[in-house]
């Protein structure tokens, strides 16, 4: 309902918010941290709920998107100066036809992360844009759910406060045992 002091224009942007809102909260709850699929090139499976105690970030993508692409090599530099201090990072692809792409990019991209093949039906429930990343705290409650590219600053933005804090040692400029 609109009140005499609403301009239209306002009242379309506070019903996009609502419905952005609602697409966003009904999507985190779509994601199980229970989450599990078959790991690239078998031997295993790759469960989210193993990682409980940690901050998760689940990767979802595929292959052939070139925003997907695009940002793999931002999320394995964040895993690679995050995963000492409990962080970590899960791909889940929807290539479900020929996870052999899906090798290659990995390979060609040196990601080191885990990365599981969604099934068909995982991957129509859990994607409605491709990236969508999902943010879970050590609690294994999701954080934020993200829909599209992110880069290595927003992804840092995003984990550094729900990780602990980094090591005095390991901070430039401190020798160790100076304390």
């Amino acid at each position: 309902m609109q009140t005499p002091e609403e301009s239209p224009l306002s009242t379309l942007f506070r019903t996009l918010a609502l419905t952005l809102f609602t697409a966003i909260a009904s999507l985190a709850h779509a994601v199980p941290f229970d989450l599990s699929a078959t790991k690239l090139g078998g031997g295993g499976v790759v469960r989210v709920a193993d990682y409980r105690g940690q901050v998760v970030v689940v990767n979802l993508f595929a292959h052939w998107c070139p925003p997907c692409r695009m940002e793999m090599p931002d999320f394995e530099a964040v895993y690679e100066a995050r995963k000492d201090r409990g962080l970590v990072i899960l791909g889940m692809a929807a290539d479900v036809s020929d996870p052999q792409d899906v090798q290659s990019l990995i390979t060609r991209l040196g990601v080191q992360y885990p990365i599981g093949v969604l099934t068909q039906d995982q991957a129509a429930q859990l994607i409605r844009v491709l990236p969508t990343t999902v943010l879970l705290g050590t609690d294994g409650e999701i954080v934020q759910v993200f829909e599209g590219m992110l880069t290595q600053e927003q992804l840092l933005a995003q984990v550094d406060p729900l990780l602990p804090p980094e090591p005095l040692e390991a901070l430039p400029g401190i020798p160790t045992g100076a304390m």
